[in-house]
């Protein structure tokens, strides 16, 4: 095949009408979840760090940094963010699931933040992708928090796929197989 011909393949491709995003009643049943299944392990609550879980749970897309920046997820009551103070604006732009925010400034601890929501309840469950160094950080500024692993309660919820997961899921596949199907 010419470099010509695979210019015509891919042109020949039709448009495709991406799906609409998760809904946000699905986040909120997805939070709901994992409330249930942080009651049910025992836990008092879950830090969602930035990432993957925090877009599935809150609906959020944030990329992880060297800043702390998440959501604190009770297992009783409504949750909250806990971000950087300048990013507070670039945070509600972005967000799905709206809550309450906790800012922290550069020349403060960001876990303040967090023990502050807390408000003593333990155990915490950690977000299985947040760095090491920061749950160092987490354990020097409240060394008696017991902690936990959030994923027993994360995993099995993840793992099911809902009926608009499974179509986005389908669509990725679709387009593509039409791309490698016309670059052949």
């Amino acid at each position: 095949m010419t470099h010509t011909d695979l210019d015509a393949a891919l042109r020949a491709l039709s448009p495709q009408t991406l799906l609409a995003p998760i809904p946000l009643s699905e986040h909120s049943t997805r939070l709901s979840a994992l409330q249930e299944r942080l009651r049910e392990q025992g836990l008092a609550a879950a830090w969602l760090h930035a990432g993957s879980n925090l877009r599935y749970f809150m609906g959020t897309p944030w990329g992880a940094s060297e800043r702390l920046l998440g959501a604190l997820v009770p297992a009783e009551g409504p949750p909250c963010y806990v971000a950087p103070a300048f990013e507070l604006d670039a945070l509600r732009d972005r967000w799905g699931l709206p809550a309450q925010v906790l800012t922290w400034h550069e020349h403060e601890n960001p876990w303040d933040c967090v023990l502050q929501a807390l408000a003593g309840a333990a155990p915490l469950a950690l977000d299985p992708c947040l760095p090491w160094g920061m749950v160092q950080a987490l354990q020097s500024r409240a060394p008696g928090l017991p902690l936990a692993d959030a994923e027993p309660a994360i995993r099995p919820l993840r793992m099911r796929k809902s009926s608009a997961e499974i179509a986005r899921m389908q669509q990725a596949f679709d387009i593509t197989l039409q791309v490698q199907q016309a670059a052949r």
